[in-house]
């Protein structure tokens, strides 16, 4: 499945594309929450470090490819809708990938407030 990541409030073209077996729409909300969860409930982590952190966990790659995505990610749009029963359910009760192994990766990319990969 190929899919662009962008976010609604991007100024100009910062999309990531990547490429995988699997649907990466819930995991990259996932990984949205943990990154507010760990550092900040006001952090957005860039397109760019959602799609780096789906490569290193997750057998994804970055495409350079922009024709025939299967599906576009808006992570406003979709961490918008995913609150409530679904966070309940995804991320307070599941670990899709350990917790001390994703803040350890994410770490070195958000420092001070500043997602140093897009924003």
């Amino acid at each position: 499945m190929k899919c662009k990541i962008f976010h609604e409030y991007d100024i100009g073209d910062l999309s990531v594309i990547v490429e995988g077996n699997e649907n990466p729409v819930e995991i990259a909300v996932y990984i949205q929450f943990k990154a507010e969860e760990f550092f900040s409930p006001s952090v957005i982590l860039s397109n760019s470090l959602i799609a780096k952190t789906l490569v290193e966990f997750f057998d994804f790659k970055i495409v350079n490819d922009s024709k025939g995505f299967d599906e576009c990610i808006d992570m406003y749009e979709e961490r918008e809708s995913r609150t409530g029963s679904w966070y309940i359910n995804k991320v307070e009760n599941q670990e899709l990938i350990q917790d001390k192994l994703l803040k350890k990766f994410l770490t070195p990319f958000y420092r001070d407030g500043i997602d140093e990969m897009g924003f």
